[in-house]
């Protein structure tokens, strides 16, 4: 790493906003929206991983279909994580409309 004060507070606002994250995920957590053995961070890695990534494609390419692909990544993820809370129960029907 490259010491300096633009990197530190990068790092610490990156920190930050991780951290905050990472609360979110125990609140959903603790309300039994994700399990109860659900690995938080790694959670939060996936996720941030994918939104950091999708950051720097629009800032390179303006291409907004790296933020579709993203919001469909981050629901996927969060929808994987979530599908063992309640699994003994059998899926919800949809209507086909």
């Amino acid at each position: 790493p490259h010491p300096g004060r633009t990197r530190d507070r990068v790092m610490q606002l990156q920190a930050l906003w991780v951290a905050q994250f990472a609360r979110a995920l125990r609140q959903a957590r603790d309300a039994q929206e994700l399990p109860p053995d659900t690995d938080l961070d790694q959670l939060a890695f996936e996720v941030t991983a994918m939104m950091f990534r999708a950051n720097f494609a629009w800032i390179v390419t303006e291409d907004a279909r790296v933020l579709a692909q993203a919001r469909v990544g981050v629901k996927n993820v969060l929808a994987r994580a979530s599908q063992q809370v309640g699994s003994s129960k059998p899926p919800r029907r949809t209507r086909k409309r």
